[in-house]
This record gives C-alpha cells, structure tokens and sequence, in this order.
C-alpha cells in the first residue's frame, strides 16, 4: 500500500504488528542524524570506468593504447 505524503510533508502509512501508524519524518531524530552526502560526484568518462573494471579484474592494462582497440563502442549513451 502506498499512502501518505512523502514528497510534500515527509509522512507515510506503516503497519506494524497490527496496527497502523503514519511515519512522520520530523519526528524520527535517528533518520534525520544520518549524513547523506549530496554533492553530485563526478563522472567518469567510460574509458576510466573499463580502466577501474579491468583493474578489479587483475586484467593486465599497461599496454599502451590498451582500450584504444576494444572493440564496440564503450561511449556513454
């Protein structure tokens, strides 16, 4: 069940061992104690992202032009 107002007021309908309650955000002090960083991370290019993924794969990448030669094309659609 989707019910109450989590977009405008931070509210929502929850059943708990029989009964049920709305969840109200501003009254939670554990939630709002939690620091979520916000700052929009920047994005690698999807050369770096085949780099870090072969790296994790203990691929051997010190070729030079190693992903110049892979095949398909890896730019971000």
């Amino acid at each position: 069940m989707n019910s109450g107002d989590w977009i405008e007021n931070l509210t929502g309908l929850e059943y708990n061992n029989g009964q049920w309650s709305i969840y109200r955000y501003v009254d939670d002090l554990k939630a709002q104690a939690i620091n979520i960083n916000k700052k929009k991370q920047a994005k690698e290019s999807p050369k770096e992202l085949m780099a870090v993924l072969l790296q994790e794969l203990n691929v051997n990448t010190n070729k030079p032009g190693h992903l110049d030669n892979l095949p398909g094309n890896i730019e971000a659609a």
